[in-house]
């Protein structure tokens, strides 16, 4: 199973993926959406039990046993958390959601300096965090 920085612990990953979470559902963009941390996924869409099954804007699923190097290339060596995003996050990220979109990535931006952390896009579609 894959671990976190040592710096960070477990349990502050899991409190921060879930601040992230409820970031998302407050603006309506729990959609497509991936957090990975702890060696697991927290996301808004997934195979379950042999179905496919989404959670937008809803409670998330989770999935044990995750590593997001798995699914993108560009993830912190000292992993702390990363996310995969398509839809209305994909696009304030990206800057195609006008002054909305500002606002919103503003606000995340805030959220992780709580935390000493800020993130550096691998794709258009994902991201990594680093300590400040």
């Amino acid at each position: 199973m894959y671990k976190n920085d040592r710096e960070w612990p477990a349990k502050k990953c899991e409190e921060l993926a879930h601040r992230i979470y409820e970031f998302l559902l407050k603006h309506g963009m729990w959609i497509d959406v991936g957090i990975y941390f702890n060696g697991m996924e927290m996301a808004s869409c997934g195979e379950q039990n042999g179905e496919w099954k989404c959670a937008y804007n809803e409670v998330p699923l989770f999935f044990e046993d995750k590593n997001p190097r798995d699914y993108f290339e560009y993830v912190n060596d000292h992993h702390i958390l990363s996310m995969s995003f398509e839809g209305p996050f994909w696009q304030c990220m990206n800057g195609y959601a006008g002054d909305y979109g500002w606002c919103v990535v503003q606000e995340f931006d805030d959220l992780l300096a709580e935390y000493g952390l800020y993130y550096e896009l691998g794709n258009t579609w994902n991201l990594t965090f680093y300590k400040i």
